[in-house]
Formats: structure tokens, sequence, C-alpha cells
């Protein structure tokens, strides 16, 4: 399970935060997500500026989420 999703199930859902906690030395994988074309450049610029453009809002909704919390990203 992605240790964002399962934080916030935790916290918001099950009303039980921290009832796990990811070890990083146990075997895992990161889930990330990229965006890419060979076709439409001007989407990825267009997505980039909107990332550094929007960079308190995407901080908000991380913080609102809790993501990157237990995993230390």
């Amino acid at each position: 399970m992605n240790v964002d999703v399962a934080t916030h199930m935790l916290a918001q859902e099950l009303k039980a935060p921290g009832a796990l906690v990811f070890d990083p030395g146990l075997p895992h994988a990161r889930s990330d997500f990229r965006l890419s074309t060979l076709r439409c450049r001007q989407v990825v610029e267009q997505f980039n500026l909107f990332l550094q453009r929007e960079q308190a809002q995407l901080q908000q909704l991380r913080a609102r989420y809790l993501i990157g919390e237990a995993s230390g990203r």
C-alpha cells in the first residue's frame, strides 16, 4: 500500500493516526508520478509553471492529506 494513502486512511477514516509506522529498513517500493510527452512539450512546460506558481497550495494539500509525512519525503 502507498505509505501516504495508508497514513491518510489511518488518520482520517479510521481515526487511528500513528497506528502503523512505516519502516524504511524493510523492503518496499516507492511510487512517484511523472509527466512526459514526445509531441506536446508545451503541456509539460505548462505543468512545470503550474507547479512553480502554486507551491503554496500544493504544500497545503500535502499537509492536509499527510503526503510525505510517514516516509520522510
